[in-house]
This record gives structure tokens, C-alpha cells and sequence, in this order.
């Protein structure tokens, strides 16, 4: 396969006109109202061999209005890695997502990947160790194959490596998933709680459009939502690390911005890599 074993610029990957990847990207123009809007959507299409591979991803939270490259500029910056891992960067001024295509087995599958970045540096991506590594603000994450399809990923999408667990208990069901960067420092925060009765909370951060900022220190992360009328109320939440162990405890939390009417966030969620149960919940008495 050409180009296995690293990350090749689209121009190098497909120079002898043996191979193509075209982008093109659609949405919101700045004439349409909220009426005609359109769902952010970027299409693929890859030819290997006379043979072609075609795949759409959605992005509602992308605005395309703020992406600072037209579609012939992210084809221009589209890379190719291990010769079959398509990826386009659909920068921002700060920060941006990268829209990710796995072919195998002549189907692609659509994933992207959130990434923190400043006015001047964007994501970097390379492949290391047999896998694609995602380098940002916040550290370097590996990307790993979805091994069956979820209801936001297909089979074989490319996420970020990540651990999660699930606990069924009187009180309500927890859904955590952390993802993490290659130091295992935690990049990311999804987590639910629902309760027997259907009422639930949600929880995420550092994905694409959340207003959640991380802070990294030596095995624990924090997170906050800032409150601009009173920054004393924060809600603020903490993700600490013990080895292969992580817990997460919901400091201080509003809760209407989280929860419905008669639910609530466990006091205390402790996960632990290679088990998909959750390892301990602790439940506000």
C-alpha cells in the first residue's frame, strides 16, 4: 500500500495520478436565516485503483463561516497516512476539528476529532507505532479503530483512545467515557446518569462546540464552565488518576445546566482501563 507507515501530503500521495481524494465541504451560507440552515457536512471521495470510496460526515457544530480555509485550500492541507487514513483540517482561528476518513475493506468510515490550538499553531498529525497520533494544545491523543458501530461512530471509525464503563444500580444508570491523550492525561469528558424513571444528566467536555476549558496538572484535570455573572458559582469538576485508575467527582455543579427535574450526577465515578465496568459509584445520600 503506498504511503504505509506514515503521513504523506494529498499532492505526494496522489502525484502519480494512480490515486485521488477529492473534499468538498457544505452549510450555512452568511445569506441564509436560521430557517434554511443547513447541518455542516464534509463529503469524501477516494479513488484507489479505477476503484472509488465515497463517505459524508455531518458537523452541526461546525460553523462554516468561521473555518479559515475554502475547499480548495483543505484539499490543499489534506493528508494521507499509512495510505488509507484520510484527514482534512477544518481550522479555526482557535482551535478547529479535523474530519477523519478510515478506508478498509473499500468502505470509508466518517469520524472526527476536536483539537485546542492558538492564533498561530494549528493541530499536527503524524503516525507513530503503527498508529495515527493527533498532536494540540492539550497533548498528543492516539486514534483507535471502533471495533462495531455506535450510535455516533461507524465501525472502524478512527476515535481518540479512550476508556469507559457502565454501572446499573437502584439509584440510576451510569455512562462515563474519558478520553485520553498518550501520557493518559484525560482530553475529554462524556458522561451520563439516568434514572430509573427516565430523568437524566449530561455531562461533556472538551468536544467539538463545548464551552467546558480543561487544565492539566501531574495525574488530575479540572474542568470549568465559566459563570460571567458570578464566577464564584462555576460549576467545576475533576478528573483524577491513580495508575490504571481514573475517578470523577463533580465538585460544584449548576445543576439545570446539566440535569432534568428528579435526576443528579453521582458523587463520585471511579473507572479503570480494561474493565467496561465501572470499577465504584458513589451516589449523593
Amino acid at each position: 500500500m503506498f504511503g504505509a507507515g506514515t503521513c504523506l501530503p494529498l499532492a505526494q500521495w496522489q502525484a502519480e495520478g494512480k490515486r485521488g481524494f477529492v473534499v468538498a465541504s457544505a452549510g450555512t451560507s452568511p445569506e441564509q436565516d436560521e430557517a434554511d440552515a443547513r447541518p455542516f457536512t464534509v463529503n469524501f471521495k477516494i479513488t484507489v485503483d479505477g476503484k472509488a470510496s465515497t463517505g459524508q460526515l455531518t458537523l452541526p457544530e461546525v460553523d462554516p463561516a468561521a473555518i479559515v480555509f475554502d475547499d480548495r485550500e483543505l484539499q490543499q492541507n489534506a493528508q494521507v497516512c499509512d495510505g488509507r487514513v484520510f484527514i482534512v483540517n477544518l481550522a479555526e482561528e482557535r482551535g478547529g476539528v479535523l474530519a477523519i476518513g478510515n478506508l478498509k475493506d473499500g468502505a470509508l468510515a466518517m469520524t472526527s476529532l476536536a483539537y485546542a490550538s492558538g492564533d498561530e499553531d494549528t493541530a499536527e498529525v503524524g503516525f507513530k507505532d503503527g498508529t495515527v497520533v493527533v498532536t494540540d494544545r492539550n497533548g498528543s491523543v492516539r486514534l483507535q479503530e471502533s471495533p462495531a458501530a455506535e450510535a455516533e461512530t461507524p465501525a472502524h471509525g478512527l476515535v481518540a483512545e479512550s476508556v469507559q464503563c457502565e454501572q446499573d444500580a437502584p439509584q440510576g444508570h451510569t455512562w462515563l467515557r474519558l478520553a485520553l491523550n498518550t501520557d493518559g492525561g484525560v482530553r475529554s469528558m462524556e458522561y451520563t446518569a439516568t434514572m430509573p424513571g427516565g430523568a437524566s444528566c449530561t455531562v461533556s467536555a472538551g468536544l467539538a462546540g463545548d464551552e467546558a476549558s480543561l487544565s492539566q496538572g501531574k495525574d488530575v484535570t479540572d474542568i470549568r464552565w465559566d459563570d460571567n455573572e458570578d464566577p464564584s458559582q462555576a460549576s467545576y469538576m475533576r478528573v483524577s488518576r491513580n495508575g490504571d485508575d481514573y475517578t470523577l467527582e463533580p465538585m460544584r455543579y449548576d445543576h439545570p445546566q446539566f440535569c432534568g427535574q428528579s435526576s443528579q450526577l453521582a458523587e463520585t465515578v471511579r473507572l479503570r482501563r480494561g474493565s467496561t465496568t465501572c470499577a465504584a459509584v458513589a451516589w449523593p445520600k
